[in-house]
This record gives structure tokens, C-alpha cells and sequence, in this order.
């Protein structure tokens, strides 16, 4: 029974060439005896049994591929300027030892092939079968790389949750009644909710709060703080952690000279005090507990004394202080000008007698002016009044020193 090989060597034969015949099969292999015992030519051996080989190739390359043309191939083999030509008998014994060879070959050619189309399809740049087994071999899956202790599947570790805690401070631990004191609880990782307690019944849920302390003593502060998330909480309470120390109460009265009116003398009174600051409000000030101030014109100005006293804490007070010149006018509040001859004119007797500068002006119920005059010697006579009737004025006065001042009243018709 033949081999398959033999089979396939023999339906290819009968193919493109002579019948195979079983006793050409004998006589070839003689021929070779007679070959490898020195009576044929080695070197010639050795050629034919290449062009026999490259013949059997081609054969089974072609008999192999369908979409490939069948090509009856005339094999000659020139040497030594002979020609000599290969029997049927001599191509099928050297195919046998050729045969394994060229299968090898023809397998990787195809191998090749198949990459190169591959890559080809893909859109990429076609690479050697060599490059691409060693990317096969260092590629991880998902070109991901891992920790050596977290897998493909793992989850990043969860954090440990924030500490809650409600430690504080505040800015200032000694305050005078009256000053904030600022509340500043210390960082919290998750959002929290806040709640202090000052210790003077008054309570806040900021964060940071400000606080004002208006009685003297010593105060305990608790804050609790809780987590939203969880529900954590923590609470601390600082005892004594606020001292509010007395502020002096401050106060100042003040009087016009008696030889100029412009100077005013001030009189300050407080407990304990140890510096005063004044300021007249005409952009001087001074530093005595008792000061004298002249101001420049008469007119109303603001006037504050800020005192310290020996616990460091500072009060402070204002006032309107009025600069002007108290002259008394002497004015009637009024007359009878019924033609009796007894206080039938009107006019003050300060603008009478004195010697200043003025405008005296009457005015009716309506605001309107029914008298006015710069002569001191020209009284209102109540022309057109009648018993009942009040009507109100004004002298604006200048004296001769140039100070100036304004007076008003009413006047009632008897």
C-alpha cells in the first residue's frame, strides 16, 4: 500500500509529467547508489539533487494553492558545459529528501503572508513575524499596569474618616465689657455643625463667631461639634477662658469764659483713669484730664474724650459743644401799640443801648416780613396788629471784634 506522501508525489507526477511506473522507482535508486560510490561526479550530485528539489517545490506549491496557474516546468541542469536531463525516476528520489524542507519553507511564507495582510487591513505599518510574537509576549491585558498589592479588579482603599474634634481658641482672653471677642473653632475635614455656648446665656452655630461681653466676670465656652455624615461629634468646654474687666464710665461738661467767648473750658470726670485724649472737632485735640480750648469762630462742634483706665480699657464719650456769644438782647416779649403813649414801640434794649451791628426782622404768622430795620433808633410801632396777634423775629448781631451771633423770640400783641 502507498503512503500518502508517495501518493501525493504520484498524482502530481502524473500531473504535469510522465506516468508514475513502480520500477522506475528501483532503477532510481541505483543510479544513486552507483552516485554516492564515486562513479557519478559529486558536484554533479549534488546540483541535480538542488534542481530537483526547487522542481518539487514549485510541484507542491502549486498543486497546493488553487488560485495559483499550474506551470509544467522543463528542468535541465548544465554542468561542466554538459547538458544532462533529469529522468522522472531521479526528480521523485530527490523530492523524498527535499520534500520536508520545502513544506517548512512553503508554511512559513504563508505565516508571513497572513501577517502582513493582517496589518494591512487594519490600517497599521506591517511589522517582521519576530516583533510581533514579542509584542504578543510583553503585552499585559488592558496595557494597564498594577501595584503588586492591588489586582485588576480592586477597588482604591477607602480613607480613614475625618477625626471630629471641637477644640477653639479665642483672640483674646482678657477683654473690656463692651469689646467682640472673636471665636475661631479649628478645621474639620467633613462639614460639621457647630454650637457655642458663651457662658452668659447667649448661644451662636457659625463657625467662627463673634462675641460681645457686656457684663464684668469670668465666662466658661462650650462648643460641640458634629458630623453631618455621620453623626460623630465631640465636645470640649474651656473654663474661665474669658476675662471681662470694668471700663470706666466717662463724662466731661464745659463752659464759656467770661472775657472771650470763644474760649471754652472743659471739666473731665472718670474712675481709675490713668490717660486722656480730646477732640475738640476743629482738628486740634489735647491730652490733659481738664483742658482749656479756644475755638476759632463760634458755631456747634463735636467734641470727644476717650479716657483709659488701669485695666487698659478705654471709654469714650460726645458731646455738642455750642460756641457763641451769649449776649442778652433784653427783648420785650410784648407791647401795646395802642397810641397811649405808654409801651407803644417795640425794639431790645441790648440793640438800643449797645454798640453792635445787627438787622432786626419781624415776622407774621405766614413767614412774612412786616418789619425790619438796622437803626436802633427805628422801633416796630405794631402797625396793622391787634390784640392777640404773636408774631416771632430775629437779629442777627456782629460785634466790633467781628464775632458773630444770632437771636430769636416772640412777641405777643397786648
Amino acid at each position: 500500500m502507498e503512503n500518502p506522501f508517495e501518493q501525493h508525489i504520484k498524482q502530481s507526477l502524473e500531473n504535469y509529467e510522465a506516468k508514475y511506473n513502480p520500477a522506475d522507482w528501483s532503477d532510481l535508486q541505483n543510479k544513486l547508489n552507483k552516485t554516492k560510490t564515486g562513479k557519478v561526479n559529486i558536484g554533479k550530485g549534488l546540483m541535480i539533487a538542488a534542481s530537483v528539489a526547487a522542481v518539487a517545490g514549485a510541484i507542491y506549491y502549486f498543486s497546493t494553492n488553487p488560485k495559483q496557474e499550474k506551470t509544467i516546468v522543463q528542468n535541465t541542469v548544465i554542468t561542466n558545459n554538459e547538458s544532462t536531463v533529469i529522468s522522472q525516476q531521479d526528480k521523485l528520489d530527490v523530492l523524498l529528501s527535499a520534500n520536508n524542507k520545502q513544506q517548512t519553507t512553503n508554511n512559513n511564507a504563508l505565516s508571513k503572508e497572513k501577517t502582513v495582510g493582517t496589518a494591512a487591513a487594519s490600517g497599521k505599518k506591517s511589522v517582521s513575524p519576530e516583533k510581533i510574537e514579542t509584542q504578543t509576549i510583553n503585552k499585559t491585558p488592558e496595557n494597564k499596569i498594577f501595584n503588586k498589592e492591588q489586582t485588576p479588579n480592586s477597588e482604591p482603599p477607602t480613607p480613614n474618616p475625618a477625626t471630629i474634634k471641637a477644640t477653639f481658641h479665642a483672640d483674646m482672653n482678657k477683654v473690656c465689657e463692651g469689646s467682640p471677642v472673636q471665636f475661631t473653632s479649628d478645621n474639620n475635614e467633613d462639614a460639621c455643625t457647630y454650637q457655642w455656648n458663651f457662658g452668659d446665656g447667649e448661644t451662636s452655630i457659625e463657625k467662627n463667631p463673634q462675641h460681645t461681653y457686656i457684663a464684668v466676670g469670668n465666662y466658661s465656652v462650650k462648643l460641640l461639634v458634629a458630623s453631618i455624615k455621620d453623626k460623630k461629634s465631640d465636645e470640649q468646654i474651656i473654663k474661665n477662658i474669658i476675662t471681662v474687666q470694668p471700663a470706666s464710665a466717662v463724662d466731661f461738661s464745659y463752659s464759656l469764659s467770661e472775657d472771650n467767648k470763644l474760649v471754652v473750658v472743659f471739666d473731665g470726670s472718670a474712675d481709675n483713669i490713668i490717660s486722656w485724649n480730646w477732640d475738640f472737632g476743629d482738628k486740634k485735640s489735647a491730652s490733659e484730664e481738664n483742658p482749656t480750648h479756644a475755638f476759632p469762630k463760634y458755631n456747634t462742634y463735636k467734641v470727644i474724650a476717650t479716657a483709659k483706665n488701669n485695666f487698659g480699657c478705654t471709654s469714650s464719650i460726645s458731646k455738642n459743644v455750642v460756641v457763641k456769644n451769649e449776649i442778652n438782647l433784653l427783648a420785650p416779649t410784648s407791647f401795646s401799640p395802642n397810641g397811649d403813649g405808654l409801651n407803644d414801640t417795640w425794639m431790645p434794649v441790648a440793640l438800643q443801648s449797645g454798640n453792635y451791628d445787627f438787622t432786626l426782622t419781624v415776622y407774621d404768622k405766614s413767614n412774612t416780613i412786616v418789619f425790619s430795620t438796622s437803626d436802633k433808633n427805628n422801633s416796630w410801632v405794631g402797625a396793622n396788629t391787634k390784640p392777640g396777634d404773636t408774631y416771632s423775629w430775629k437779629a442777627d448781631v456782629k460785634e466790633k471784634n467781628g464775632m458773630q451771633s444770632t437771636h430769636q423770640g416772640f412777641i405777643i400783641i397786648k
